[in-house]
């Protein structure tokens, strides 16, 4: 912040009595104003530009504050805008993570922090209705568990939703999925705001995490599909036709497996091979 600005000041010395008078700097005709355009909202946090005119002619140190859930008070997210030779601005704002909207903005003269215009609402009008938004969309899977045999599977919706949290009700999203544990096929668009894929278990047991992207953007939320230990034998029909290969890796092969169920069997179903 400068403490002296040439430019900015007028300075008029008065030889008789050494008086010395300081005049602020010409006015713009028209009052200060400021208008925002290019909202949009991510899981990355908010931005908006920022065009002000009207404000003092010159290189006139200007400081544009932003109030909004992460600084509610004080000076806000204080930003520098020097206005050009015409009193106008213009500022392309980026809020952090975590950071949303509605937000409050003013502008203040720098010297002396006088509100020359504002407060402004940025509402999230430009993050709304039919505008999928990775911050409110959701992944979900039904069912939550299933066992680690090669075979179960689980079905993952996303339900898109816009930056007010309402679903989208209409398809045409671009929405990626991935997973930690066992396969994806491929997403389904619905047509109505939910997109589908199916996760298949591998012969791991552990909990598969399912993240995705929509439109580009990641989405917060996600969603876990506990992959089981499968419950072990207990007929010798169970290891025929390469059944065996599906208890996790447990049977070397079929005699394995049978050799198991005639010590085991239907005495003991579930428990664990000794060692």
């Amino acid at each position: 912040m400068r403490l002296f600005n040439a430019r900015r000041w007028a300075v008029a010395a008065f030889i008789a009595g050494l008086a010395i008078l300081v005049l602020p700097a010409a006015a713009s005709a028209s009052p200060p104003a400021v208008t925002f355009t290019n909202v949009s909202c991510s899981t990355a946090g908010y931005s908006f530009t920022a065009t002000g005119t009207g404000f003092p002619l010159g290189d006139v140190d200007l400081w544009l504050h932003v109030y909004d859930n992460l600084n509610p008070t004080g000076i806000g997210q204080p930003n520098p805008v020097p206005s050009d030779a015409s009193g106008s601005f213009t500022l392309d704002f980026h809020a952090g993570p975590g950071q949303t909207l509605p937000a409050t903005v003013t502008v203040t003269e720098g010297l002396t922090g006088t509100v020359l215009a504002g407060p402004y609402t940025v509402a999230a009008v430009g993050c709304g209705t039919g505008r999928p938004s990775g911050l409110t969309t959701t992944i979900t899977a039904n069912p939550t568990s299933i066992p680690a045999d090669g075979k179960a599977t689980s079905t993952i919706t996303v339900q898109a939703k816009d930056f007010t949290g309402a679903n989208e009700t209409t398809g045409g999203a671009s929405v990626t999925l991935s997973t930690t544990l066992g396969t994806l096929g491929a997403v389904s668009d619905n047509g109505n705001g939910t997109y589908t894929a199916t996760v298949t278990a591998g012969t791991t047991p552990g909990p598969a995490v399912i993240s995705g992207t929509i439109n580009g953007e990641s989405i917060a939320n996600r969603a876990t599909v506990t992959f089981t230990p499968p419950p072990l034998p207990t007929t010798n029909d169970q290891c025929t036709k390469g059944g065996w290969q599906g208890f996790n890796g447990v049977f070397k092969n079929q005699g394995d497996c049978v050799s198991f169920v005639a010590t085991h069997g239907k005495n003991e179903p579930g428990k664990n091979i000794p060692s």
